[in-house]
Order: structure tokens, then sequence, then C-alpha cells
């Protein structure tokens, strides 16, 4: 029985273990890039193969000098396939005023991302005149994570445009997630135990 129980509280842990998959937030800012209400920001991530699909946990960024802001929002989207991002796909919850330089953590809740996908992070604000200033790093060598970030974005007159921040530009952020275990991984764990129970029984009649 002991054994049963350990195997499914290893398949639970499995199940629930954060990673970062990709971080820039060690890497030296070189300058940032301010933006005012309706001027949104995107950078891309995109995912790898090592499970089907990941439960995205949080995301990290770097921001600076931010003030006056009463509605911050960071959003994940998909990738319009055109070097910009598409459709809203959720919204995390984080700090809708932030303030100072900083690292500002935003939290996800049912949000799930498929293997070998491109998906956009996209942060702003709409009313007031706030202003914040977005954290950037001209290389992405010496990022962490198997997952690799690549691609930004502006939001101008109501269109996004491709590199709106300058080729070359990346931002500074981190992305966390938890594996999600094939069907298969559940099956396999659930056989083994199914054979311990039916060991343990055949010890206690024994």
């Amino acid at each position: 029985m002991k054994s049963t129980l350990f195997l499914f509280a290893l398949l639970a842990a499995t199940a629930s273990a954060q990673t970062t998959y990709v971080s820039t937030l060690g890497l030296a800012s070189t300058g940032g890039v301010t933006r005012s209400a309706n001027q949104f920001v995107g950078g891309r991530f995109v995912t790898d193969n090592s499970a089907a699909t990941f439960t995205l946990n949080s995301i990290s960024l770097a921001l600076g000098s931010a003030n006056g802001i009463n509605d911050f929002t960071v959003n994940l989207m998909t990738d319009s396939g055109a070097n910009t991002p598409g459709t809203l796909i959720g919204t995390l919850s984080g700090p809708v005023s932030p303030t100072s330089t900083n690292n500002f953590l935003f939290s996800a809740s049912g949000l799930t991302l498929n293997a070998n996908t491109s998906y956009w992070v996209t942060m702003g604000f709409t009313s007031g005149a706030g202003s914040y200033e977005v954290q950037l790093t001209n290389t992405l060598a010496g990022a962490t994570g198997p997952w690799t970030l690549n691609g930004n974005a502006g939001y101008f007159s109501g269109n996004w445009v491709a590199n709106g921040m300058g080729a070359g530009s990346h931002l500074r952020m981190a992305v966390a997630a938890a594996a999600i275990p094939e069907p298969s991984t559940y099956a396999l764990l659930f056989g083994a135990g199914v054979l311990g129970l039916a060991a343990w029984r055949r010890r206690r009649a024994a």
C-alpha cells in the first residue's frame, strides 16, 4: 500500500512541478523603451517538446520608472504568424499600478500551452497620463531555460508593428510553467501502483 501511495504522490508532484522555462531577467539591461496609454508592448516565446502541454504559472517582467498607472494589464496571446501577437488567450493577475524599477510577477490560472508553439506576452494600459518603461536586452546569450525568447512588437494606432522596440531588442522577462504528463505516463504509473498493491496483498496473505 505504501508503494502505491508513493507512486501516486510522485505523479501528483510531477504534474504540479513548476519550472522556469525561459528567463532573460539575469541578463544586463541595455536600456528601456517608455510607453504611455494605449501603447502596448509584446514579446514572443516558443515552447519546446519536453511535454505535450504545459500549464502556465507565471510571467515576471522587468519594468522601470512606471508611474500614474491604474489599469496595467499583462496578457497571453497567440502568434499571428506575421511576427506580431494574434488573439487573446487570457489575462494574468498582478499589480495594476506598478511603480519604481523592479521585477513584477504576474500569475496565471487555467492557461495551457502546447508544445512547439509560439506565444506572445503583451503588456500595457489604456487610461490616464502615466507611463511605463520596458527593460530590454540586446542579446539572448546567457538566457536560461530550454524555451526560446525572440521577437518583439509594439502597438501603435490600433495595429501591432513587428520589431516595435527595435530589431535585436528583447524583453527582460521570465516564464514559469508546469509540464502536464502524457496520458501514457499516468497509465504507466497507475499500472505500477496496481502491481505494487497486488504484491502488498500477497505479502499480507502469506
